[in-house]
């Protein structure tokens, strides 16, 4: 089932439950969203911890793309921590013209 060329859009309202990285204080979480090779970085929700909120909003162009990456990140002073990510299947929104929440 191959999904129409078009704009998918999506927004991105926050995380929870995501490990803490932090060593120090509470960490500053931010996320990368990948469809193809596009990709978009949300703010750094400062102090967001193990609960970040976004509220992202985001727009992709599609073609043949069969999921989206969103990896979290832990902004760091010398370098960024990979929290966690995961792939969200775009089935659902082909068939259904939308996706009410990923886990």
């Amino acid at each position: 089932f191959k999904m129409k060329k078009g704009r998918l859009d999506l927004v991105l309202h926050g995380a929870k439950g995501i490990r803490d990285t932090g060593m120090v204080g509470t960490q500053d979480p931010y996320a990368i969203i990948k469809c193809g090779n596009d990709k978009q970085r949300t703010i750094t929700h400062n102090d967001g911890g193990t609960r970040p909120r976004w509220d992202y909003r985001a727009s992709f162009q599609v073609d043949q793309e069969n999921a989206l990456r969103v990896d979290i990140y832990n902004d760091n002073v010398m370098f960024d921590d990979l929290i966690g990510g995961c792939d969200v299947p775009l089935d659902e929104v082909r068939s259904k013209g939308v996706l009410e929440q990923a886990r």
